[in-house]
């Protein structure tokens, strides 16, 4: 498989998990514990959030493994300053990196009292490391607003090369026969 084709479908991947991720988190924030959506209660979607969420970070992940040389080769030091395009990518990638680190680690924080966290609960208001456990809920919320907004501007960066890798994987030119190639010798 072509390296551009396999980044295209992992991308796809992630792009799906993004959406399972946002879509159960405007779930998961709605306090009424009989609501239902698509058939799925509140419990199922938190399951849902945290199967899109541990995608995100795999396939994120293996992105990053794959885009490792261009990590390398950005990062390193160079004799003159990059081009200011390599320069806003470097800086919106670092923040997705960082950004990924935090709601992971408060992902993983807080799971264990999903749906127990409304400040004036006596475990959310329960100290770790550091802070109130409602708090690390509030960073993770307003952390994942800020990625989703850099997720964003990620996707408008590369819009480019999404455009036009979707049309050569999922709009190939038919491959020339053997009379067609004889005919435009």
């Amino acid at each position: 498989m072509h390296k551009a084709t396999r980044n295209f479908w992992l991308d796809g991947a992630l792009f799906l998990a993004l959406l399972g991720v946002i879509i159960s988190s405007l779930v998961i924030d709605n306090k009424d514990p009989n609501l239902l959506v698509w058939g799925l209660s509140r419990p199922s979607w938190v399951i849902v959030h945290i199967v899109a969420a541990v995608t995100m970070l795999t396939g994120s992940t293996l992105h990053l493994v794959w885009h490792w040389d261009w990590v390398q080769a950005v990062f390193a030091r160079a004799p003159r300053p990059r081009p200011q395009a390599v320069r806003r990518n470097r800086l919106v990638d670092l923040w997705l990196f960082g950004l990924g680190l935090l709601l992971a680690v408060s992902g993983l924080l807080i799971w264990p009292l999903s749906g127990n966290l409304d400040e004036g609960n006596p475990l959310a208001a329960a100290p770790l490391l550091g802070m109130r456990v409602y708090d690390w809920k509030q960073l993770h919320a307003w952390g994942a607003v800020l990625m989703f907004g850099l997720l964003a501007l990620h996707l408008a960066l590369h819009w480019k090369w999404i455009v036009t890798t979707a049309r050569r994987v999922l709009l190939p030119t038919p491959a020339k026969t053997g009379a067609a190639t004889l005919a435009e010798e």
